[in-house]
């Protein structure tokens, strides 16, 4: 994040799964927008932490980036 021109701020975002560390950056006059990574992730769970995440973040809607793994 040294690297990163765009001023931005850690988070830290309580979900009935734990704590979540979030990177929050750009205007927030902006949509928003949310990138995942892959690693094990559980389809069926990850609906709540989303949910979860949405609601600490005070969003009503996002919109969402990610890439699966995919299965062996």
């Amino acid at each position: 994040m040294k690297l990163w021109t765009v001023p931005f701020e850690d988070l830290m975002i309580s979900t009935r799964f734990g704590n979540t560390h979030v990177v929050a950056s750009g205007s927030i006059d902006a949509p928003a927008l949310i990138l995942f990574h892959g690693m094990t992730f559980s389809a069926e769970e990850a609906a709540n932490w989303v949910l979860d995440v949405l609601a600490g973040l005070q969003l009503q809607s996002a919109i969402f980036i990610g890439y699966s793994m995919g299965v062996g």
